[in-house]
């Protein structure tokens, strides 16, 4: 299991661009409906880095 810490912190990816993972079917964990993924890092402690862009990005491109 993975504990997903964003660094650092959620105030530190508001305005970037987190890559993720749309239009799959939906997963429930727990109480919550997953209808998209977010991508990271798996780090040695089990906490996951997000993905991000460093450069402004239009939402909705595909990655390459």
């Amino acid at each position: 299991m993975c504990l997903i810490v964003p660094i650092p912190g959620r105030d530190g990816l508001i305005g970037r661009g987190l890559l993720a993972v749309v239009n799959i079917s939906q997963t429930q964990v727990g109480s919550f409906i997953l209808k998209r993924r977010g991508t990271g890092f798996v780090r040695a402690d089990g906490s996951v880095v997000f993905a991000v862009s460093n450069r402004p990005i239009a939402n909705g491109l595909h990655l390459g």
